[in-house]
This record gives structure tokens, sequence and C-alpha cells, in this order.
């Protein structure tokens, strides 16, 4: 191969260099234009292809195709060789459509290979095969096979309100006086091992027995301040009017006693409200821990506005999402995880703001 010497133009050096950065551009495009700028500062072939990464034949053929049909041509793509495609973007309409529609009789969702059986059913797609059918989907970002749980399908004016009284109070700056406390409850199970796990060993993991052992079912209230990086955690035998009324006065009284209003986010639960201090309590006692709480509801199908639910997926995560065989240890876990994550003023940063929430949500509002 003879050696090709390339001297750019200023103009054409700047149109390289735009070509670069400027959009989406095939990697076969760019290589080429990069070849001719390397060129153009005395790079040889041999420290061109080791640049970039190619064949020092291919430096050589780009250089020799600059040189007979000109940087614009040199830059587009030709077309490639091969067979043509055998379906266009009608057939892939097809196959796109026939996904999203509810699986045949027996079937719990479409699979890549239930897709490809049925299609081949149809006329002009007897030699579709699983790979062309995988590559369509993946493609066009279809998923038959997944299934996603959204609760929204409109959003009225009550449901704005709500969720705009929520939003507000977390972008609020921090009040000890008046702090903002997430409050959720979570159930778990009390189980235990049939048999002794065996532990784990260097290139095995810890293996346990597939059967267990039921003892019972706890509750587990949980309430988040999450500005202040501080939590409480509560186990109990149950979730009743009367649980929740007694936890709210251990917040009240022992959590946040120096607090004027604790301003409370909860869901719509039936033991969430003011009938449950009233019907735990003499009705003075009740009106003095009233007067220290604001309630703030989050909308109906709309608990993942309660912040308290993402510090009870952390907790599920670092400490309970697992076997516990006794209530005794339950407990005794989760204080020194609540310990710990307050000691260390663990904080939450909520950023979904209104303004987020009408561009995410506006689709779904009615009047």
């Amino acid at each position: 191969m003879d050696n090709i010497t390339i001297k750019l133009k200023e103009k054409n050096k700047k149109m390289l260099m735009e070509f670069i950065k400027r959009g989406e551009k095939k990697a076969r495009a760019i290589i080429r234009a990069n070849v001719l700028l390397l060129a153009d500062e005395n790079y040889s072939d041999k420290d061109i292809s080791k640049i970039l990464k190619i064949h020092k034949q291919t430096v050589w053929r780009i250089k020799k195709r600059y040189l007979k049909e000109g940087l614009k041509h040199l830059l587009e793509e030709k077309p490639r060789p091969g067979q043509p495609k055998k379906y266009d973007e009608k057939h892939n309409a097809e196959i796109i459509a026939t996904a999203c529609t509810s699986p045949p009789k027996g079937r719990k969702r479409w699979t890549v290979m239930l897709l490809t059986s049925e299609i081949n059913k149809k006329k002009g797609f007897k030699t579709l095969n699983r790979e062309t059918v995988r590559l369509i989907l993946k493609k066009n970002e279809t998923k038959p096979w997944l299934k996603r749980m959204w609760c929204i399908n409109k959003i009225d004016a009550e449901y704005r309100k709500k969720m705009y009284d929520v939003l507000d109070l977390y972008m609020l700056p921090y009040d000890p006086k008046r702090p903002v406390v997430g409050i959720d409850e979570k159930p778990k199970q009390i189980i235990g091992e049939k048999r002794k796990s065996i532990q784990m060993k260097p290139g095995k993991p810890e293996k346990t027995d597939y059967e267990y052992v039921r003892n019972g079912k706890v509750n587990i209230f949980i309430a988040i301040d999450h500005k202040a990086g501080k939590r409480d955690v509560k186990v109990t035998d149950h979730r009743t009017k009367k649980d929740f009324a007694v936890y709210m006065k251990h917040l009240v009284d022992d959590i946040l006693p120096s607090a004027d209003v604790i301003r409370i986010v909860a869901d719509n639960l039936n033991t969430h409200n003011k009938t449950s201090f009233y019907e735990t309590f003499d009705k003075k006692e009740a009106e003095r821990l009233l007067e220290k709480i604001e309630f703030h509801y989050t909308p109906k199908h709309a608990s993942w506005l309660n912040i308290a639910e993402i510090e009870i997926n952390v907790m599920d995560t670092e400490c309970t999402g697992r076997r516990i065989g006794n209530k005794e240890t339950l407990i005794e876990e989760v204080q020194t995880w609540m310990e710990r994550r307050n000691k260390e003023r663990k904080k939450i940063r909520w950023r979904f703001s209104k303004e987020k929430a009408d561009k995410k949500l506006s689709k779904y509002y009615v009047t």
C-alpha cells in the first residue's frame, strides 16, 4: 500500500469537528472523520489504527476514498451489502400490535416463543424466527412479559388538592417546632427456621431450608422526620385504632415533646383519624394530643406520596426483609437499626415538586 498524505483545508477541519460533535451520527462515519483529522496532523497509519482501534488497511482505504470521492461522499453511508429485509415496517407494526393484545386462552402472558408461534400462523409471516421477533420487540421497547402496577387512572380536583398539600409541606424549610412527619405501618410475619441454616463459605452462598415455622404476625409503626434525619420505630401486636392512638401519644410526648405542632402525613387507613383518640383516651387527653397534631392526608391510591414508605423500604432492605423467628428478636433488630440511622442522621431528599407532578401527571387530570 502506498503512503497517502492528507492535508485538509481549514474549512474542512471545522466541518469535521462539527460533524463529530453535532447530533447522532453513525459510528463508522465518526471513525472516518477522526481518521482524516489525525492524518492531517501527520499521524502515521499505524498510529491512527492504534488510537482508533481499527485495522491499518482500513485507515488506508478511508484516506484513498477521501481523495477519490471527496469529503461529502466520505461521510455518507453507502448501502450495505447483504440480503434485503424480508419484513418491513408494516410487518413490524403487526408484530407489535399482536404483542400488545391479551395472550391466548390458557396463557398468563406473551413470551417471545409464544408470540413467534402465533405470528407464524398469519399470512406472510411463515418464515419469521424467534430472534427476529426478539429484535423487533427490543427495538420498539416492547416487553409483553413485563407488568407494572399503576393505580392512577383519573386525577380529579380533590386528588390534586391533597397531592399539592403534601408536596408543599415537603418543600418547606425545616422547622423543629413544626416538623413534618410521615407515619405508616407495616405488617410483619414472624417466621422461624425449621432447620438450622448452613453458613456461607468462600465460593458457596448461605443455604436455608424452604420449610419454615409461622410464629404469628405483628405490626411495625414507623415515623420519619426526614429533614432532621430522625425516625422512630415501634413493634405492636395489632394495628387497631387504640394502637395508633397510643403510638401517636408516644410520638407527641416522648419523641417530639418540644414541637408545638407535628404535621403528620398519613394515608387514608380508617385508624388514621381523630376518632381513634376519642375512643382510646378521655376527652381531655384526646383534645390535648390533637392540639399538637395536624393531619395531612395523601390522596386515595397515592400512598407513594407518604415519605414514610421510603423509610419502610429502607428498613426492609437493611433489616426486616428476612426471616426473624420471634417478636423479641424483631424488636431488638429494628431498635438497633433505628439507633444507627438516627446516629448517622440519615435524611431523605424529596425532589418531587408540584411542578414535576404537573409535568408527569397532567395527562391524567380531569376537571
